[in-house]
């Protein structure tokens, strides 16, 4: 995944384009793995994989980067709106339900967005901005997307504290 993003940014430079980083957190994720156990957290992360990769372009990259958390690398994006109707079918594919070796199972997922060049000119930070995005959507109620904007910063400082 680091890799393609590097890829896709100095590509993106070149050619004075948009790249999107999409960072997707499951939401009560861990309720799964302790009411069920996690053979069947296993296999509802792979179904959301599945689902989100339904939800990209072929050219996309799709990664698992932990626990209940994936990122998604959107190059040669056209402006904000693309990245936006991904974002909504990812949430709309999310709150689909889940069946998990015969048990209906429903989540949803929060997503940040953080976009290059105007939200971070390397990997490292376009992915810290649309995890900064993610978190503030977690205490604002889930189950949304949000871009990153500088107004995040001051949620980084409260983190860290």
């Amino acid at each position: 995944m680091h890799d393609r993003l590097q890829q896709a940014l100095a590509e993106a430079l070149r050619r004075e384009e948009i790249v999107g980083v999409l960072f997707v957190d499951l939401d009560h994720f861990k309720n799964v793995n302790d009411s069920l156990g996690h053979q069947y957290g296993d296999e509802l992360l792979q179904k959301v994989a599945q689902r989100l990769r339904s939800c990209m372009r072929k050219m996309d990259t799709l990664a698992r980067y932990g626990g209940d958390e994936f990122v998604i690398v959107i190059p040669s994006l056209d402006g904000p709106g693309a990245i936006e109707s991904i974002a909504c079918k990812i949430i709309e594919a999310c709150n689909q339900e889940f069946l998990l070796s015969g048990r209906k199972v429903h989540i949803s997922a929060s997503i940040g967005i953080a976009l290059y060049p105007s939200d971070g000119a390397d990997a490292a930070s376009l992915i810290r901005n649309a995890d900064l995005a993610m978190f503030s959507i977690k205490k604002q109620g889930r189950n949304r997307f949000r871009f990153y904007d500088n107004s995040l910063i001051r949620v980084t400082d409260l983190r860290r504290q």
